[in-house]
């Protein structure tokens, strides 16, 4: 492999950049075994892609930029089954430096990286209207959301009626925009969420609704807590037409239960409630449980039909055999569909010689591990690259598609 070490990095013959011609040039005994279309954020920083063979040789490595389009090709002879892929950034602030290196392990030779992203579309307001919720009790959380998205939230403070224990809340200058359906959600004490619909909002509206015209949720999914949980879980709904995002769709519910107190008296509930609606084409429906002060959490998330049932998995029995990256081992006894390790380390003095690393591995549960250095060059660049110190962190399995848990190590 040709290349020179130089202050704008390193030259390859192997890699092609946004392109490579017609194609009627090509080796024949040559393949191309992987394609990086380029659309994360790369300003302010070095970013470089290490390609090693399921062996851990060193098949290629290149500085990349936002918009590239880098294509790997080599002689088929050299070549294995499968690649590991690994993007290194670096970057830099005052006297403090950052390494961050993400490794994807058994990437099938061939295979495209092409992510581009979906930017979620938001239309420009066209208005306002003022909004009264009469008679209430006290509210914990209100939402107000049309389908592009949440419009307005909060624990809102109302005016007391007389001493009947119940509120008149006022929330004024909402933006109307041209999706101009609203939903409007909010959670009261030991009571689960309700709803009312506001159709046709027009710029300069005044609405006055009354507690009684709220209604309870058409179907509800009880979720068996752990002892001594904390959890996050929100809801959205989607229309047919809708493309299903993470910033898109009306929330249907959103609620905290936090160690430190936030919401506590509230949301300190088992079985937690949640709630569907019929008229809703699609849902996204995601849900954190925290335990043992943060060292394990359950992520639930469905997108589609309403979720029929979640059970939360005990913690894992688990344990490192090995917790260096390079020979990484470790037993556990769930099944999962695959890992992410997080190693990290802090060196020196902030703002003197201070140097944090961070490294993500990602691997397949079907196939056995495999690592390979960084090139040589990347230590000459980066004198103060340093992977000798990392510590285990984090481990994170894919239990499936819906499925996730998380251990602190």
């Amino acid at each position: 492999m040709l290349f020179s070490c130089s202050e704008t990095g390193i030259e390859f013959s192997s890699v092609t950049i946004d392109g490579g011609g017609d194609g009627d040039d090509v080796d024949t005994t040559s393949e191309v075994y992987f394609t990086y279309k380029v659309y994360e954020r790369t300003i302010f920083r070095d970013n470089w892609i290490v390609i090693h063979d399921e062996n851990g040789e060193i098949l290629d490595y290149t500085r990349y930029e936002n918009g590239d389009e880098l294509i790997f090709e080599k002689d088929i002879s050299l070549l294995t089954d499968n690649i590991s892929v690994t993007l290194f950034t670096h970057s830099s602030f005052g006297l403090n430096q950052n390494f961050k290196l993400l490794t994807t392990l058994n990437i099938p030779i061939g295979t495209v990286w092409d992510n581009e992203p979906i930017e979620p579309t938001f239309s420009n307001p066209i208005g306002n209207f003022d909004l009264t919720l009469s008679n209430m009790p006290e509210i914990i959380g209100l939402y107000v959301s049309n389908e592009n998205s949440l419009v307005s939230s909060g624990a809102y403070t109302g005016t007391p009626i007389g001493a009947t224990d119940t509120y008149n809340y006022t929330i004024d200058q909402m933006l109307v925009y041209p999706e101009n359906e609203y939903f409007i959600t909010f959670i009261e004490d030991n009571e689960d969420f309700k709803y009312h619909f506001l159709e046709e909002v027009q710029d300069g509206d005044d609405f006055m609704i009354d507690y009684s015209e709220f209604q309870f949720f058409d179907n509800y999914l009880d979720v068996d807590l752990p002892a001594s949980s904390y959890y996050h879980f929100w809801v959205n709904g989607f229309e047919d037409y809708q493309e299903l995002n993470d910033e898109n769709g009306y929330v249907l519910g959103d609620a905290h239960y936090t160690e430190d107190g936030y919401m506590n008296e509230y949301l300190d509930r088992n079985p937690l409630r949640i709630g569907y609606l019929n008229r809703f084409d699609f849902y996204r429906t995601e849900l954190d449980v925290i335990m043992g002060s943060g060292t394990y959490i359950y992520n639930y998330k469905k997108v589609g039909d309403q979720s029929t049932s979640i059970n939360i998995p005990d913690r894992p029995l688990y344990s490192t055999v090995d917790n260096s990256i390079q020979n990484f081992d470790f037993t556990v006894d769930v099944n999962y569909d695959n890992y992410t390790a997080y190693w990290e380390s802090d060196i020196g003095t902030y703002d003197i010689d201070f140097v944090k690393t961070k490294w993500d591995v990602t691997n397949p549960s079907d196939s056995n591990y495999f690592y390979g250095v960084l090139p040589d060059a990347l230590f000459l660049l980066y004198l103060g690259l340093d992977i000798s110190n990392l510590l285990l962190e984090e481990i994170d399995f894919n239990l499936n598609v819906e499925e996730k848990i998380k251990l602190a190590i």
